[in-house]
């Protein structure tokens, strides 16, 4: 209680000199503060915001943006820690708002992914993850041998496939966007691309290693593969696709701008596709002109937690209902993934008995959750979905690992649709009114691929 009196005495004196020193107008402001250790800081220049008022120095974390979040963090524990987390927009629990995670040391550093729950962990005032250590290869296996074997064999298995083993590596993410609009499958990248790009993930690049792979040793390696229109290559996935929506919501082909506004709104752990459409309805609720510089102007209501910037952050669904009487604003732009289910006729040729009778979609979505149960990359569906070798292939690495024998694919499909029913009940019981199964947004591109 006394360190925290003493504090905020300091704090009030600091403060108050600060104020009266604004209001004199000076252009030279020179203050040295010390912590609690003993350590001097000298301020050239009038502070902006407080970044805490607590002696736990993680709790710093609470006022920070998203790099410098991240450079704090990784000072503390290492380069290597992998950081999963949110920013502010998830404190103040804005459907909009996203997690991050990070990536083996080195550019990207991270990636925001568009799931929109980083208001889950803001609920729970919950910033950062960090996971440190050195024995991540050597965690207990019972049947090591036969845990490689395996994995070799899904392995080959996934760069067969036309997307795995070809059109990720050589174009990244974009592959995804094109099957979404035409269904045809790109083209395969030759072999010696691929050869290429394996060599040149672990050559540092100018400036510091670059990332081709989300995860050590991944066999895809679709990272830093991604090109625009024109073939030039972008840094990240939803460089390329942020570009894309601009272009589409705005007419705003820049590339400039569209990097600038990337790394805005990584900056604040938004998705940046989400906030352009949701940009978008927000123009058409109000009546204000869109333009570059009012999109800029939209983050910086967004980090302020004003009204305008709550009412963004709401997706293009809270907006609608916001205007309830704006017909425009009805059909929401962000549509639910099982939404689009019954446009599309998707064919499962699994010969399991248990199966016999299920429609298509509903086994294509029960082996989705095998892959996510198991915490395979959802990238891989497209070689390890609709295929009976694939299934029995990742019960032998599941029986391998734990030790549990007798484990086969229809097993863990038969499982994958407990947890499907589970999490229906679970919906239910909170009030949900319906409960169509949770499937992420990536299985749209699924429906267009397995309905070829």
């Amino acid at each position: 209680m006394k360190r925290t009196v003493v504090l905020l005495s300091a704090m009030l004196a600091f403060f108050g000199a600060c104020a009266a020193f604004a209001q004199q107008g000076a252009s030279v402001f020179l203050a040295t503060v010390m912590d609690q250790i003993g350590r001097t800081t000298t301020l050239k220049e009038l502070p902006q915001r407080i970044v805490s008022s607590y002696y736990i120095s993680s709790s710093a974390c609470l006022a920070l943006g998203l790099k410098p979040q991240l450079a704090a963090l990784k000072t503390r524990f290492g380069r290597e820690a992998a950081i999963i987390g949110t920013g502010m927009t998830g404190d103040m629990r804005m459907p909009l708002a996203t997690f991050f995670c990070t990536y083996p040391d080195g550019e990207p550093e991270y990636s925001c992914p568009r799931s929109g729950f980083g208001d889950i962990p803001g609920s729970k005032g919950l910033r950062a993850v960090v996971v440190t250590g050195q024995d991540y290869f050597s965690r207990k296996c019972a049947d090591p041998e036969g845990f490689a074997k395996a994995g070799k064999e899904l392995a080959s298995l996934i760069v067969s496939n036309e997307i795995c083993g070809g059109a990720l590596p050589s174009q990244g993410s974009t592959v995804l966007l094109k099957l979404l609009k035409n269904g045809a499958a790109p083209e395969r990248a030759p072999c010696e691309k691929r050869a290429a790009r394996a060599a040149s993930a672990v050559t540092p690049s100018v400036g510091g290693r670059k990332n081709y792979r989300c995860a050590p040793m991944c066999v895809i390696g679709c990272l830093n593969r991604h090109s625009a229109a024109d073939g030039r290559s972008c840094s990240a996935p939803d460089q390329s696709e942020l570009e894309s929506a601009l272009k589409s919501c705005f007419s705003i082909d820049d590339e400039a701008f569209a990097l600038r506004l990337q790394q805005r709104l990584r900056s604040l752990c938004l998705v940046p596709p989400e906030f352009v459409t949701a940009a978008r309805s927000y123009f058409a609720a109000t009546g204000r002109a869109p333009s570059r510089q009012a999109l800029l102007d939209l983050t910086d209501e967004i980090e302020r937690g004003s009204e305008a910037g709550r009412l963004v952050g709401s997706r293009t669904e809270g907006i609608a209902a916001a205007f309830p009487g704006n017909k425009a604003l009805c059909a929401p732009t962000d549509r639910p993934t099982v939404a689009d289910a019954k446009s599309f006729r998707v064919k499962m040729n699994l010969a399991y008995p248990s199966l016999s009778g299920v429609d298509n979609m509903t086994v294509m979505y029960r082996q989705i959750f095998v892959l996510e149960n198991l915490g395979v990359c959802m990238f891989a569906a497209f070689a390890l979905v609709n295929s009976m070798a694939a299934a029995e292939l990742l019960a032998r690495l599941f029986c391998c690992k734990t030790g549990i024998r007798g484990v086969t694919g229809d097993d863990l499909i038969a499982h994958a649709a407990d947890c499907i029913a589970r999490e229906r009940e679970y919906a239910a019981a909170n009030g949900a009114l319906s409960s169509p199964p949770n499937v992420p947004s990536f299985t749209k591109v699924l429906y267009r691929y397995f309905s070829r």
